[in-house]
């Protein structure tokens, strides 16, 4: 077996004599098949190997456990070890975060200190063949940016140095048997078998038949892997020229660029452009980047309207002012606007509230108020849009004759009038206004008796003047 890992190595340059490797070993069979690879690598090739592991104390006494018998094995191995404990269940009840958000953060800032502590050229970590085809597809299926779709790197730049996965080529069956056939000790995480977890379900339910179809389907998703990142390099450095020629100011918390440059470029450099973009800006917490974001600053830009405004994750702004766009994290005071083409399934942040647009089975009794909008596509022209008030908005409510100016309406509901500018409101594709919500509903027919599906829109009022 490691045959094929030592060609995959030479291939992919991943580590060199006299280097200094820094070893994730969790207690589990692929990290400890990955310890033994690189003890048997040691003498020969001259390496400083140094364990690390993390007791993220989600199974008590057994993730105790885990970590005595790593630290007992590298001793008995004349191995050094650094390992730490972090109550996680604690401060998952703190933060909110998810358990796999929160122990991926902690595991690793804590494999990047112990690269700086010992001044490591490399951060090796057991991830198979196996866990490429999951992550690739459980991306595909959560609509991942180009970068999630190429999945996990062989290497990436990390710490004093890299991260490198030298067992991407071959199964979790494989490295099993090797630690079966060489009496190699391992734990079980009986958490690996929940179906709670999305990555386990693809494990149990779709890896099977993706190995019943081709034994070999490992090296396919490697093999894709490895054109999609060599395509995305390019594309990427494609990006940053066309960048260079369209970005007319930048500083840490700002970035202005010209909007007839920037619709100049190829579409697949603007979408690559905008993520750049968001990552120099966020700089510490690039995962608030979304495909949705990335389509909404770019309709921002394509829009006919010269000026507009949306609301990105982290108190970040994208404002259109005619042929310039600016990216910053200060609204001016007299800037309210905003606009949204609504996608299903997603949450919108709006100064005022929440915004949650949703399929809805309609026999659970949902009865529709101010705060929801229940609808079947048939009614309406889609797709929706949420945007600020305009001159001239008018709305014909349910229920009564003809139209109403939507001041008039505010003013009927008794709408604040330092509110008015920031309210949010629903209209179909021919720019019709459905609903003002927390406020009106307009007129939309009835529904077809025959057509099953139903969404809803819901709003969540956070300021409770109304």
């Amino acid at each position: 077996m490691f045959e094929a890992v030592d060609q995959f190595v030479r291939q992919n340059k991943l580590f060199t004599e006299g280097a200094t490797v820094v070893i994730g070993v969790s207690g589990g069979p692929d990290s400890m098949a990955l310890l033994d690879y690189f003890m048997k690598k040691r003498t020969r090739m001259d390496l400083q190997l140094v364990v690390a592991h993390v007791d993220h104390m989600f199974r008590g006494k057994e993730s105790a456990e885990d970590a005595d018998f790593v630290q007992q094995y590298c001793i008995s191995h004349g191995i050094s070890i650094e390992r730490i404990q972090k109550n996680l269940p604690l401060y998952i009840e703190r933060t909110g975060e998810s358990p796999q958000q929160a122990a991926r953060r902690v595991r690793y800032e804590f494999f990047a200190a112990v690269m700086q502590q010992y001044d490591a050229e490399c951060l090796a970590l057991a991830h198979h063949g196996d866990d490429q085809i999951e992550t690739m597809l459980m991306n595909m299926v959560r609509g991942a940016g180009h970068g999630g779709l190429s999945g996990i790197p062989v290497a990436r730049f990390f710490s004093t140095g890299r991260i490198i996965r030298p067992f991407l080529g071959i199964t979790k069956d494989e490295l099993v048997h090797y630690c079966k056939d060489e009496n190699i000790p391992y734990r079980i995480d009986p958490s690996n078998m929940s179906d709670k977890y999305k990555r386990n379900r693809f494990r149990e339910n779709v890896l099977p038949f993706l190995k019943e179809e081709n034994p070999a389907v490992h090296e396919k998703f490697q093999q894709l892997s490895d054109r999609l990142k060599e395509d995305e390099d390019y594309l990427h450095k494609q990006t940053e020229k066309g960048l260079v020629n369209v970005i007319l100011q930048k500083c840490d918390k700002e970035l202005t660029l010209s909007v007839p440059g920037f619709l100049k470029m190829a579409i697949p450099l603007q979408r690559r452009g905008i993520h750049l973009i968001l990552n120099y800006l966020y700089q510490s917490d690039p995962s608030n980047i979304t495909s949705s974001h990335i389509k909404d600053c770019i309709r921002l830009m394509k829009s006919e309207n010269p000026s507009g405004t949306i609301h990105l994750p982290g108190g970040l702004f994208s404002r259109r002012e005619y042929d310039k766009c600016v990216f910053t994290f200060q609204q001016p005071e007299d800037d309210h606007s905003y606009s949204y083409q609504l996608e299903l399934g997603r949450m919108y942040e709006l100064p005022v509230g929440k915004l949650i647009f949703s399929s809805l089975d309609r026999n659970a009794g949902y009865r529709e108020g101010k705060n929801q909008f229940i609808f079947q596509p048939s009614q309406l022209q889609l797709p929706l849009f949420v945007r600020t008030r305009e001159e001239g908005d008018r709305l014909h409510p349910a229920g009564i004759k003809g139209s109403k100016k939507v001041k008039d309406v505010f003013i009927d509901a008794k709408l604040p009038k330092q509110l008015r500018d920031s309210w949010p409101i629903v209209t179909d594709s021919s720019g019709k206004i459905l609903w003002i919500p927390g406020v009106k509903h307009a007129d939309i027919g009835p529904a077809d008796g025959t057509d099953d599906q139903w969404m809803s829109l819901y709003f969540q009022n956070t300021r409770h003047e109304v």
